[in-house]
């Protein structure tokens, strides 16, 4: 089984200028994105989850040159608003590396800075950002965008054996909860 918190990850933190910004670090700790301010946390975290839907299809990477002569590339939304921003490059080749880190290291990453308790989890391969503490089986069901009795939810633990969660019945979310939803009918 895949392990879904390597060492690559998000910061979200507070600028000088009050706003909320989110970076995404790889393994190395180097700043490979970072995002425009956004007005809440919420709004920062809400970029994090838009790095995770828009980084690997190549049509949302622009590749520019700065006024410096040196490269770099903007993350762009499927509506082409900006989402991050690189870092610059010395050649082309170093900048065309950035965005492959970005594809591979932007899908599913943890966010670690100012609130730690944030947690991942994954809902049939999606990311998601939430609170830790103890979740109704529906509650988790519509955070994926399963809404109805016919979805059985499962818990899967890292040796790829699953628990079957009823939608009423409580379980304690952990960083890198791993669930899958199957249709029962």
């Amino acid at each position: 089984m895949t392990d879904f918190c390597n060492k690559a990850y998000f910061t979200v933190f507070t600028g000088k200028d009050e706003q909320f910004y989110f970076n995404l670090k790889a393994p190395n700790h180097e700043i490979i994105l970072q995002s425009e301010g956004y007005k809440s946390k919420q709004g920062a975290i809400n970029g994090v989850e838009s790095v995770h839907k828009n980084c690997v299809v190549d049509a949302n990477y622009d590749k520019k040159i700065a006024k410096n002569g040196e490269w770099y590339f903007v993350l762009k939304a499927q509506n082409r608003e900006i989402i991050g921003v690189s870092e610059t490059y010395s050649s082309k080749r170093a900048m065309l590396d950035g965005v492959e880190d970005v594809k591979k290291y932007g899908i599913s990453k943890i966010i670690n800075g100012t609130d730690k308790t944030l947690y991942e989890i994954i809902i049939n391969g999606i990311v998601h950002f939430v609170k830790p503490g103890n979740w109704l089986g529906v509650e988790i069901l519509k955070l994926g965008g399963f809404i109805g009795p016919r979805f059985c939810l499962f818990l899967l633990n890292p040796s790829g054996h699953r628990k079957e969660i009823r939608q009423n019945e409580s379980v304690e979310i952990k960083n890198c909860s791993n669930f899958q939803v199957i249709r029962n009918d």
